[in-house]
């Protein structure tokens, strides 16, 4: 009897335990929850930053060398008609800065494999020509009618 009574006392204070343990886990769990959730979102905006950059640097390379996107996309693929982010990350780090950028912040090879990702629209892992070339179109719009005859008159 004694020890039936022992066993039980024994078995409730196990239970106790374990559903203390379980609250700790399910905390745990929320918490790596955040933190994964937080990370994604860091590199999200990271990546963001990063192509944003890699984009002005582009720019400002196509004005400096008063290049046209096609011919900038020869100088990045060489002759293949796509190119990869290591291709793209390597030709990056030769580019000089853009105007707006801070002096002491250098960006790793690393960091522009990254932002290959704003690239890659069709998540190919390869940009064509054709999608670098539509990505540095100038669309203008017209702003207000302008004759565009010699003379005033209809």
């Amino acid at each position: 009897k004694d020890l039936a009574m022992w066993a039980k006392s024994e078995k409730n204070r196990l239970h106790l335990s374990t559903k203390n343990l379980e609250s700790s886990i399910t905390r745990a769990k929320a918490t790596i929850t955040n933190f994964a959730s937080g990370a994604t979102k860091k590199d999200e905006a990271e990546v963001k930053t990063f192509g944003a950059t890699a984009m002005a640097r582009l720019r400002a390379f196509l004005a400096a060398e008063q290049a046209t996107p096609a011919e900038l996309f020869k100088k990045v693929a060489g002759y293949k008609s796509t190119f990869d982010k290591d291709m793209f990350a390597a030709f990056m780090v030769t580019t000089p800065k853009a105007e707006g950028e801070k002096e002491g912040e250098d960006i790793a090879e690393e960091d522009f494999a990254r932002a290959f990702a704003i690239l890659d629209e069709e998540k190919s892992g390869a940009v064509s020509e054709e999608t670098l070339v539509a990505m540095f179109r100038k669309v203008m719009k017209v702003v207000k009618d302008v004759a565009m005859t010699g003379s005033l008159s209809i």
